[in-house]
C-alpha cells in the first residue's frame, strides 16, 4: 500500500536540510508558494512538491559548500581591480 503525502511541515524542512526557516520562507515566496496553517504549524501542500524540491537540493549543496569553506578558513577571492 502506498502512503499519500498531503502536506509537509516547514519545520521538518529546516531540521532535515539544516536550513534556516527564513531561507525556506524567502524561497517559497519567490516560487509564489503560500504555506498553509494546520493548527500552529505551517505546512506546504504536497501538490507544490515539484516546484520546491529542486530548490532544496541546490540549497543543501550551497550550505555544504559554505560549511567546507568555513572549516578550511577559505574566503572567496575578490578581484581587486574589478571588485568582483
Amino acid at each position: 500500500m502506498e502512503t499519500q503525502l498531503d502536506s509537509f511541515p516547514v519545520a521538518q524542512l529546516t531540521d532535515r536540510y539544516n536550513v534556516a526557516r527564513s531561507n525556506i520562507y524567502n524561497r517559497l515566496q519567490g516560487l509564489s508558494i503560500q504555506p498553509e496553517k494546520q493548527g500552529s504549524k505551517s505546512v506546504i501542500n504536497a501538490d507544490t512538491l515539484p516546484l520546491w524540491m529542486p530548490w532544496i537540493s541546490i540549497l543543501k549543496l550551497a550550505v555544504r559548500s559554505q560549511t567546507l569553506l568555513r572549516r578550511r578558513r577559505v574566503r572567496p577571492t575578490v578581484n581587486r581591480t574589478t571588485g568582483q
